[in-house]
């Protein structure tokens, strides 16, 4: 729908075949992807994003080159070479998935899927799921075949998938999901999960959840449980997009925004945030990765760097496309110069992170150090606006009291 065109890309050699080549010192493969920001006129956001699932690990995440593109000798602008999602010992490691493995452990793996929109697929190309338990305003999911493709997987691979992800299905919405052995738990790897909603929490990304949401399996000899990922598509969080109050916001939970139509997020992580253990794994992920890769600073200079890797580029893109002061669709923002574009950004980026901060549920131990023998309390968790601190204590002169935020900075 825009000028600029994105490309899947397949490299073969003279004689038709695929050819596995290495660009930009990117491992070799056939496969690529030339993706054209657009709409998102800073360029940035999905490399930021992918850069953060990198430092995330150890699941892997697609990996990508700047670069401008000459199409049939006219210039086109500023592209990301990105690697393309699929199977592969470089890509996706899940095991290959041959046509004659039917049972047992073979038939266990590798599986990729994904939910995404399907208006344009014939009905072969995906299933649904109908789990007989229901939560309430969940919906049935279209999950697309990625690997193998839908024209190469064989009937008993194809039930396997569909059952697996049902089965996992019935367990969330069942009245034992929170079960240690037999809950959900047994069917996710749960680490992965929680990367995957922290990013998408933090770009509050108005298609997270529902639109390029892969999933893979391995085989359960191989620690076979679904796993969440990889990140695709994020043109259209941190802000950018107009037509959604609640995403275009800094204060708002993106998870809980499930329904009963297909413009829906998935219900999924409701429900995963309905388990105590599970809230406080993702509560102290977040601690984690505010004092690493999500430190507003780190995030800050992510940015800066690849605004002057981009250098001149930048310039020569906007000459080719004078789109900048222009709206182009979903923009919430439009600015005037590259900088105020890139200034937004930080900003919205920035409100976000304080919002989560005061915003996630942790233990007492998170909340409280240094405190022994006071029987310190903080409330209400998560702290947002207010905080009370009760203790107690013979002598109120004898007590120092100080505050920092999640990445650590003293604020009081």
């Amino acid at each position: 729908m825009f000028p600029k065109q994105g490309y899947g890309v397949e490299l073969r050699n003279k004689a038709g075949a695929d050819a596995s080549v290495s660009l930009l010192g990117m491992p070799a493969e056939a496969d690529w992807v030339f993706s054209a920001p657009f709409s998102d006129k800073t360029m940035l956001r999905n490399a930021i994003t992918y850069d953060l699932g990198c430092k995330m690990e150890p699941t892997w995440q697609p990996r990508y080159k700047w670069c401008e593109i000459y199409l049939n000798g006219n210039y086109n602008g500023v592209y990301m070479l990105i690697e393309k999602i699929k199977r592969g010992s470089d890509r996706v490691y899940v095991n290959k998935l041959k046509p004659d493995e039917i049972a047992g452990y073979n038939l266990t793996g590798g599986y990729i899927v994904k939910v995404d929109k399907i208006a344009d697929l014939s009905s072969a190309e995906y299933f649904y799921t109908y789990p007989t338990n229901r939560y309430y305003n969940a919906r049935n999911y279209a999950f697309t075949y990625v690997y193998p493709k839908y024209n190469e997987i064989v009937n008993q691979q194809n039930t396997y998938i569909k059952d697996y992800l049902t089965i996992l299905e019935n367990t969330l919405n069942g009245s034992s999901f929170k079960d240690p052995e037999n809950g959900f738990r047994k069917y996710i790897d749960l680490n992965s999960f929680v990367d995957f909603q922290i990013i998408n929490e933090f770009g509050n990304n108005v298609d997270g959840y529902r639109y390029s949401t892969f999933f893979y399996k391995k085989k359960d000899s191989d620690g076979g449980k679904l796993f969440a990922g990889p990140l695709w598509d994020f043109d259209l969080c941190y802000g950018n997009v107009y037509y959604s109050a609640t995403n275009l916001a800094t204060n708002t939970w993106l998870y809980p925004l499930f329904g009963p139509n297909d413009g829906f997020p998935m219900h999924w992580w409701v429900r995963l945030m309905e388990d105590e253990n599970y809230h406080y794994i993702f509560s102290n992920r977040w601690k984690a990765m505010r004092a690493g890769p999500l430190n507003t600073d780190s995030v800050m200079d992510d940015i800066d760097n690849h605004v002057k890797y981009l250098g001149e580029a930048i310039n020569r893109n906007y000459a080719r496309w004078p789109e900048l002061w222009q709206y182009q669709w979903p923009n919430a923002f439009v600015g005037t110069t590259y900088e105020s574009e890139i200034d937004y950004l930080k900003n919205w980026m920035k409100a976000r992170l304080t919002w989560r901060d005061g915003s996630i549920l942790l233990s007492t131990d998170d909340l409280v150090t240094g405190g022994e023998g006071y029987n310190v309390s903080v409330f209400p968790n998560p702290v947002n606006d207010e905080l009370n601190i009760r203790l107690t204590t013979r002598d109120i002169k004898k007590i120092e009291i100080e505050i920092k935020d999640m990445p650590g900075k003293t604020i009081y």
